[in-house]
């Protein structure tokens, strides 16, 4: 059966400029798209340096990326021909690994199932790090769970700071304007901006009734504590995977 889905009104909150295959696949599948993003990615509040960075990364034992926009920020500050040599790359899921080997690194290491750092924890190469060097390539803010158990385990933890997100609040009589939508959160950040935009009752009421494709069941648990009971789960945040979750909302969705 073709994938259909018609009738929706999907949003699509991830930053500019990284929506595009999946907008082009909802399209070709009957959805209508609204491009809404509720982050911008921007540089960190203290720049980086492209001889700090090549110094980081040429003392790492491993190179954990925990986000495909910590891989693009990374080329952006340092680009991939002036890297040195790398003993391992990490990435924390599949998507981040495609950034990766897109760039030319044809040895990354990832999670096959989830993008977390739950799913970076559990591989069995960042079981034993008595004295290793990890370096963790970020963006302000964000989990700490990922350094301290890498700590815990014994490696020596730095941080490459490369960039931070700026929220974007979104025009929620404008939003509301559209009817019913299928919102698609791939991140708590997002969510976060989406909830503090809808701060009058009328706003927060209408929210509470659309619908919803979570990327993370973190997000998820987020949203229902907010009241945002209807939303349909996608197995990880990768296109293929929130177009799934999306089919089943085209046959679950009121």
């Amino acid at each position: 059966m073709a994938a259909d889905l018609s009738g929706l009104r999907i949003v699509l909150t991830r930053p500019a400029g990284q929506v595009d295959a999946l907008m082009s696949r909802i399209q070709a599948a009957g959805g209508e798209v609204l491009a809404l993003p509720l982050l911008a990615i921007a540089p960190p509040s203290n720049p980086v340096h492209a001889d700090v960075l090549h110094a980081q990364l040429a003392h790492a034992d491993a190179v954990t990326f925990i986000s495909p926009n910590a891989v693009r920020m990374a080329l952006a500050a340092l680009p991939a021909p002036d890297w040195p040599p790398v003993s391992l790359l990490v990435a924390i899921g599949q998507g981040t690994a495609r950034v990766l080997h897109e760039a030319g690194f044809s040895h990354v290491l990832a999670p096959r199932e989830g993008a977390d750092s739950e799913a970076v924890l559990s591989l069995p190469e960042l079981q034993q790090l008595a004295g290793q060097r990890i370096l963790l390539v970020r963006g302000e803010g964000g989990r700490e769970l990922l350094a301290s158990v890498l700590s815990e385990r014994g490696a020596r933890v730095e941080h490459a700071i490369v960039y931070r997100r700026v929220a974007l609040p979104p025009d929620m009589a404008a939003l509301r304007a559209h009817g019913a939508l299928v919102f698609v959160l791939t991140s708590s950040e997002a969510l976060r901006v989406l909830l503090g935009a809808a701060r009058d009752n009328d706003a927060a009421a209408w929210l509470r009734a659309q619908n919803f494709v979570f990327a993370h069941p973190r997000i998820a648990a987020q949203a229902k504590t907010c009241g945002l009971n209807r939303g349909i789960m996608a197995a990880s945040p990768d296109d293929a995977a929130v177009f799934a979750a999306l089919l089943r909302c085209a046959g679950a969705c009121e």
